[in-house]
């Protein structure tokens, strides 16, 4: 070796230790932030879990917020900063997170067809569409993505796509009372309560159906009667109904004075009509028929003043 190669390899031999060591104690400093971070953002976020339990909600995701400023990585974070934002109503903020949250857990086919839901209520609709088709991608009979499938191709018009989502539901739950009440509102909306009435009679007996859904089937069931021109049990059904319906419309009492009209119960008639003019002294349909009945005419003498169909509230 020359004089000069004996310092440089000597120099490197003295240096080497020093660079490994400086090494080693960066990575041990980067580690230990890491951690700090972590155990912060687990620190917020139990924080945040006690503020949400107390209804403190703007607290709660104040503290999420920052916990995913610590870590923007942490999916559950993310996830529970999404419910929390949801739960205030903040929508749009909601599904940025749960977006984020898809991107790092992709086999998730609920967490496709929940952000599929709220992207619907964004009016995102090409956007739910993608998120439905993941999720049935994932899951070919998941009830909420095919449900919501029937809504999407209603709001295009297309009944027909909307009837094949829910009978693919109910072949896979024949009792599945939100496909039954959609099916029913379909046909109802297409002139058809021959073909709704069979459903919503099933709804009504279903164990299964809650109180609302057992009372919107009972409603409207009441309504299909009517299209079906069976006035006596138009009448007795719709009254069943508003038995349920504490703060009932003045058009509601309308639309059961106007059965019992159509079914020869003038004094039935009468009464519901003082209950909708209680509830809108101005209502117009409901006026022209007390007029109408006070001046005694008989229900085949009085021209029809109209029966207006309800949607089923879904």
């Amino acid at each position: 070796a020359t004089m000069q190669e004996i310092p440089t390899r000597t120099i490197c031999i003295r240096i080497l230790p020093v660079i490994c060591f400086a090494a080693i104690a960066g990575c041990s400093w980067v580690r230990a932030v890491v951690d700090r971070r972590t155990n912060e953002a687990e620190r917020l976020t139990q924080a945040a879990r006690r503020a949400e339990e107390s209804g403190e909600l703007d607290e709660a995701a104040s503290l999420l917020t920052r916990a995913v400023e610590l870590s923007p990585e942490e999916v559950d974070i993310r996830r529970r900063l999404g419910e929390v934002l949801l739960s205030q109503g903040r929508k749009r903020e909601a599904a940025d997170h749960f977006q984020f949250v898809l991107s790092e857990t992709p086999d998730d086919a609920g967490g496709h067809a929940r952000l599929a839901r709220l992207l619907f209520e964004l009016d995102r609709l090409d956007d739910a569409e993608q998120r439905v088709d993941a999720a049935l991608a994932l899951e070919p009979r998941l009830a909420q993505a095919l449900l919501l499938k029937s809504e999407l191709a209603e709001r295009r018009h297309d009944n027909d796509a909307a009837l094949e989502a829910c009978y693919r539901v109910l072949a896979a739950d024949r009792d599945n009372v939100e496909a039954q009440l959609r099916i029913a509102a379909i046909h109802l909306r297409s002139s058809q309560p021959d073909r709704a009435a069979p459903l919503l009679r099933s709804i009504c007996q279903n164990p299964r159906a809650t109180d609302e859904q057992t009372s919107d089937a009972r409603w409207s069931l009441g309504v299909a009667y009517g299209e079906l021109e069976r006035w006596d049990e138009a009448a007795d059904t719709i009254a069943e109904a508003l038995e349920r319906r504490p703060n009932a419309s003045a058009e509601d009492w309308y639309r059961l004075a106007y059965a019992h009209y159509l079914a020869g119960e003038l004094d039935a008639a009468s009464r519901a009509l003082a209950r909708s003019l209680e509830v809108q002294p101005d209502h117009t349909d409901s006026l022209t028929l007390a007029s109408m009945l006070n001046g005694g005419a008989a229900p085949n003498q009085i021209a029809p003043v109209g029966y207006v169909q309800p949607v089923i509230p879904i």
